[in-house]
């Protein structure tokens, strides 16, 4: 299922959750993340920046939308990249990406 957003809002956040091949979660405790996405068909990334994570021992990742990130409409995919303390980094969904649908508005 998409996330759907209206063109040029910022509200509301996105939230994704890391979990491993099986659906658990994956704890991201000591770790950062950072939001990746790019329109469906293009490699060029939209946005590349800085995720919070606010729920690690659930691997529960938010973004906060910032006005040029849904300033164009259409499809996009997305994912989270995870940069553990230890060097190790793992991207999540690590075997698809989420989508996200950014709907012309009326005005």
């Amino acid at each position: 299922m998409a996330f759907d957003i209206k063109r040029g809002d910022t509200s509301p956040s996105i939230l994704m959750k890391c979990e491993d091949g099986q659906g658990n979660a994956v704890d991201i405790s000591d770790a950062s993340a950072r939001f990746h996405m790019s329109r469906l068909g293009s490699s060029v990334a939209k946005v590349d920046a800085p995720a919070s994570i606010i729920d690690a021992a659930n691997g529960l990742v938010r973004y906060d939308w910032v006005s040029d990130d849904t300033d164009t409409s259409g499809p996009y995919w997305c994912e989270v990249e995870v940069s553990f303390l230890n060097g190790a980094v793992e991207t999540f969904p690590n075997n698809s990406y989420e989508r996200i649908d950014i709907i012309e508005d009326l005005t």
